[in-house]
Formats: C-alpha cells, sequence, structure tokens
C-alpha cells in the first residue's frame, strides 16, 4: 500500500465522505464534499465532523474488488470460490 487512504461514514446523515484531514489532536476528521454534492461546490468543499461521535474513520485495506474498487474496512463482500456453487460474505477487518 503506497498511501494511506481513508472515509468516513457520516452517521446522522447515512452516507460516506471522502476523509481530507484527520486531527488526532481534537478528534475531528476533515472530510471532501466536493466529491460527493455537486451542490456544495460553490459553498462548502469541506466539512468537519467529531470522531468517533459523528462519524466513523475507515482504512483502505490495500485491496480492490473484481470492478477494481477499493475495499475499506467494515465493507461487505461477496465471493464465489471457482469450484463451487454458492457464494459467501464475509466482513472484512484490517489485519495491519
Amino acid at each position: 500500500m503506497d498511501k494511506l487512504l481513508y472515509r468516513a461514514w457520516n452517521k446522522k446523515e447515512k452516507r460516506m465522505y471522502p476523509v481530507i484531514c484527520i486531527n488526532l489532536n481534537t478528534n475531528e476528521v476533515i472530510v471532501d464534499t466536493i466529491a460527493i454534492h455537486e451542490d456544495y461546490k460553490k459553498k462548502i468543499p469541506t466539512l468537519t465532523y467529531k470522531y468517533p461521535s459523528e462519524v466513523l474513520v475507515l482504512q483502505y485495506i490495500g485491496k480492490e474488488d473484481i470492478n477494481k474498487k477499493m475495499i475499506f474496512e467494515g465493507d461487505i463482500v461477496r465471493w464465489k470460490r471457482q469450484f463451487e456453487d454458492y457464494g459467501r460474505e464475509n466482513f472484512i477487518k484490517n489485519e495491519h
């Protein structure tokens, strides 16, 4: 994994945001709203939330799914083994 990537799940809005910065001294997370909300582009490019009370912070685990989408802690993935005719689901936990 080249760099640490995070995203934040806003508990109240039930929305995921890309994380720009995490301040460990104040327990604040700055998120990018431009990537999510088109209407924020002219008004508010970033928002600051307190964690863990307002958002959950999830770390990229360094893996991608079959569609090249990044997998983060807490993601639920589904896979099918080549020689089995049933699927499985698994909750992703970061083992780093």
